[in-house]
This record gives C-alpha cells, sequence and structure tokens, in this order.
C-alpha cells in the first residue's frame, strides 16, 4: 500500500504544473530563480535596457549550445531562446531534420503555427542541392511562429527560427515570448527614437 501511495504522489508530482511550464521556467523569474534550475553556469553577456545571461552546453533542452535569458528590470523573465549548430549536407537534411521534430514538439504542445519556408526570386541558387547556400546567403527562409490562440504559461509567441552559416552548418533557434515582451520593445524602441 506504502508502494502504490508513493508511485501516485511521484506521479503527480511528475505530471503537475511544472511540466506545463516552459522548462521550468515562468514569466517574470529572476536570476536566482533561473540559476536554481540548474540550466547551467549562468554568465550576464549583456546589460542594455535589457540584462542578457547565457549558459553553455544547457542541460536542457536536450543537445542545445546555448541557453539564452532576456530579464528586463522590474519585470524579471520576459524572453528565453535555445540555440541548436546543426551540420547538413548542401540539400539542408539536417537543419530540415531538426527543424521538423522543433516543429512537431511545439505544434503539439500549443498549436498549429506558421511555417515560412520562402526563397528569393532573384536566387541563382535554385537547385535543390544549394538549399544550405542559399540559407547562408540569407536568400532563403525557414521559420515557424504561433503568435495567436497560446493558452499557456503566459505566452505570447513562440518561434523557431534558422539562420545558415556555411554550406553545411546552421543554426537554429527557438524561442518563447512572455506577456509583456512586446510592450517592453515597444516603448524602449520609442524612447529609443525620441533621442533623434
Amino acid at each position: 500500500m506504502k508502494v502504490k501511495n508513493l508511485l501516485f504522489i511521484l506521479l503527480l508530482a511528475i505530471g503537475g504544473e511544472s511540466q506545463a511550464d516552459v522548462f521550468g521556467l515562468k514569466k517574470g523569474m529572476t536570476v536566482e530563480q533561473i540559476h536554481a534550475l540548474k540550466f547551467g553556469k549562468l554568465t550576464k553577456i549583456m546589460d542594455t535596457p535589457e540584462q542578457f545571461w547565457e549558459v553553455r552546453n544547457p542541460q536542457t533542452p536536450r543537445d542545445a549550445q546555448i541557453a539564452t535569458f532576456v530579464l528586463v528590470p522590474g519585470k524579471g523573465l520576459l524572453k528565453v531562446a535555445f540555440l541548436w549548430r546543426v551540420d547538413s549536407n548542401t540539400y539542408g537534411e539536417g537543419v530540415k531534420e531538426k527543424f521538423r521534430e522543433l516543429r512537431t514538439i511545439l505544434s503539439d504542445k500549443y498549436g498549429k503555427g506558421e511555417t515560412v519556408d520562402y526563397l528569393q526570386e532573384d536566387s541563382q541558387w535554385k537547385e535543390p542541392h544549394f538549399w544550405m547556400q542559399t540559407l547562408a546567403d540569407k536568400e532563403r527562409v525557414l521559420e515557424w511562429v504561433l503568435i495567436s490562440g497560446i493558452t499557456k504559461n503566459e505566452l505570447t509567441c513562440i518561434g523557431i527560427s534558422t539562420i545558415g552559416s556555411t554550406a553545411f552548418e546552421a543554426y537554429i533557434t527557438l524561442f518563447y515570448e512572455f506577456e509583456g515582451w512586446n510592450e517592453h520593445t515597444k516603448a524602449r524602441d520609442k524612447k529609443e527614437a525620441e533621442q533623434f
């Protein structure tokens, strides 16, 4: 009987609210609270109107190279991003596979977003074996974004973007924006524009 009770409590702990969070992250968290989640060693990389904190080779999510946490003074955590370096052949198969994997996970959890896979009309690299080259030359866009209908975790935007580096390497960024991020960036941009 005690074993059954213990298993029930363990299942509640695993399947409870914390699983609905973005890797345990919540809107408004402090650096100390993020540090307590044990992603890895937090390093401040930028201090502008926002504070940017980074973890190299975070414990979560699986195989990400960098986690970046953006905190706004007085509001705490409002944006988080994870970065993967992806090796690929010239057809982009490695990038497309990782992109589809992330998109499927996010679509299943949060809802169907919009995928943009676009090649500039004037690109000279139209053949399929130049897929990675067009990504590296910024002639191709491969993105997924969900900005409406998110009802979990006080999120307003979730997205995946790809950035080409070479014909054999690219970076994929997964980002989450919490309520308050858009208002913050609009106010910041307006304040910067007033300086002119």
